[in-house]
């Protein structure tokens, strides 16, 4: 289970779209055709783009509907606006240039169809929860068009990144539109499949702007493809950006810096400057380190990034430094973070002390729990469970067994411990039969849950784990299983379920085929490589031949 915090930037100020452009021309048929033409030139040299570059035909569709927005006819201007509305983005920098004409019926109704733009966002080609996620955009306040940015960021199968290209080019706050571009940048799929894909995505939705942001991840496209060419360039990027949060914090954040530096850390790793690569991740650690609010989240999305990634000693400093900033609520989900790395790599021992030691926060401090009741409840229950896999490692049945009763006293809706009690050996038929209840319980109360949500793919992986690795309706399992992945798709985890319901249900090939996609997507994850090997084994016994006796 991942962690889901709400993000915050630091305020920006508000930017008017097109405020630097002012246009001084009286109104005349001929005016406004010229004027049109000028817009698009304009537009065109602002995006970064000559004008052999922009589509003739659209400039040219979109120049004459600017230049009816003003005709006398007022079916005319009507029928006009309708158009543009339908051309959608690509009228975009037009309509913002147009937006300032003196001509007050073009300027209006400019104005109104750049409103319309920015009160959808969506286009017909998203998945339906990108037009959720875009949905009431423009009405959030900074904080909450942030959340949404992340929203996007993390949905899987590259789905929001569209809708990301759209907000880096025309969001009006250029921290959030630079923040966009940010999230692209720490969410960087880890499989070569689906950066070769992203890079394509990138190229058809940015190229040619002049945002800052669209800028970067240009560049970033090259340094992936040119390291040695690119890698001088995207430093000195890095340093403007680094010096523009430390003279000016309010039109940068630490959410946009650490990920630029960070990327340039991995890009001297990558060329075997292990040295430079260190100094640098150490010096994305000291920006803004003091743990408040908006940064909190800066680095929790850091850490996590970096754990992706398989940069474990980075991802552990940065953990480290949230455990220890002082700040209950830093410290309870660095902890947190920082447990569920170092199970996933076999360290159940340091896992449970790096939860327990957030905790312990909380108990100095007198902390009001608050909205994170939910999250202590959980970090306990996840504390005993990896107690009780440090002792089932050790081979003490009689601790682990101990260990896994008080992680389902502190959460019962810890499937990890109450899949593992399931399979704890040696037991009475009493435990057996309790463990059983239990399971069935938790299995009901999550088909209520996909009943109230059944958008929600985490309610039908949660059913398709507990029921796929114990027993119950396997069918029903599969069925969760695959609605989890339409609904989320390329998500490593619900690969990873769909695997095990697979595994279970004696079909090992398949079992193999979908862990290895999920290794794909999460080449570094401990967990989902240690059971590929384990299905492949299985498999590989099951095809042997048997010797004839």
């Amino acid at each position: 289970m991942g962690l889901s915090p709400s993000w915050l930037l630091q305020k920006d100020r508000p930017c008017g779209a097109g405020a630097d452009i002012v246009v001084r021309i009286k109104s005349s048929p001929f005016r406004l055709a010229w004027l049109a033409a000028a817009l698009l030139l304009l537009a065109a040299a602002r995006a970064g783009l000559s004008a052999e570059d922009k589509p003739p035909a659209a400039d040219a569709r979109v120049a004459r509907l600017i230049e009816q927005l003003g005709d006398r006819d007022y079916t005319v201007r009507q029928r006009a606006q309708e158009e543009l509305a339908k051309v959608g983005f690509a009228a975009y920098d037009a309509l913002v240039a147009a937006s300032e004409h003196r001509d007050l019926e073009v300027a209006s109704r400019a104005r109104y169809l750049l409103r319309l733009l920015r009160s959808k966002w969506s286009t017909d080609k998203d998945p339906p929860r990108v037009k959720e996620a875009l949905d009431g955009y423009d009405l959030q306040g900074p904080e909450g068009r942030a959340d949404r940015i992340r929203l996007l960021a993390l949905y899987s199968d590259l789905e929001g990144v569209p809708a990301l290209g759209r907000l880096i080019r025309f969001e009006k706050s250029p921290v959030l539109a630079s923040y966009a571009a940010a999230a692209i940048l720490t969410w960087e799929p880890p499989d070569a499949a689906s950066r070769k894909r992203l890079a394509e995505i990138l190229r058809e939705n940015l190229a040619g702007s002049s945002r800052p942001g669209a800028q970067w991840l240009m560049l970033y496209l090259q340094l992936r493809e040119e390291p040695k060419k690119a890698v001088g360039p995207w430093a000195r990027l890095v340093e403007a950006e680094r010096t523009r949060l430390e003279r000016s914090p309010r039109e940068s954040s630490a959410a946009i810096v650490v990920p630029l530096v960070y990327a340039l850390a991995e890009a001297y790793a990558r060329q075997g400057d292990q040295t430079l690569a260190e100094q640098t991740a150490e010096q994305a650690l000291k920006i803004h380190p003091t743990i408040d609010g908006v940064r909190l989240h800066a680095r929790l999305e850091a850490a996590a990034s970096l754990r992706r990634r398989g940069r474990f000693a980075w991802a552990r400093r940065e953990c480290q430094q949230l455990i220890d900033s002082g700040n209950p609520k830093a410290a309870l989900r660095g902890g947190r973070e920082l447990g569920e790395m170092l199970h996933d790599q076999g360290n159940h021992k340091e896992a449970a002390e790096a939860c327990q030691k957030a905790l312990d926060t909380f108990r100095a401090k007198e902390v009001d729990w608050g909205d994170l009741a939910e999250d202590v409840k959980q970090a306990r229950a996840r504390v005993h469970y990896f107690l009780a896999c440090r002792h089932g490692a050790e081979g003490d049945r009689a601790r682990q067994r101990q260990e896994l009763e008080t992680a389902l006293k502190e959460d019962p809706g810890e499937l990890d411990a109450l899949i593992a009690a399931y399979r704890l050996a040696g037991q009475s038929a009493e435990f057996r039969a309790k463990i059983v209840r239990q399971v069935q319980q938790e299995a009901d109360a999550i088909r209520r849950d996909t009943a109230e949500e059944p958008n929600d793919p985490e309610n039908y992986n949660k059913f398709a784990w507990l029921v796929g690795n114990t027993e119950g309706n396997l069918d029903e399992a599969l069925k969760s299983a695959r609605k989890s992945l339409e609904l989320s798709p390329n998500t490593s985890a619900y690969l990873d379920t769909l695997a095990h319901v697979y595994f279970t249900r004696g079909d090992l090939e398949n079992a193999v085929k979908y862990q290895s996609r999920a290794a794909e997507l999460e080449p570094h994850s401990g967990l989902i490589v240690r059971e590929l090997e384990a299905f492949r084994k299985a498999l590989e016994a099951k095809q042997k031949p048997r010797r004839p006796e």
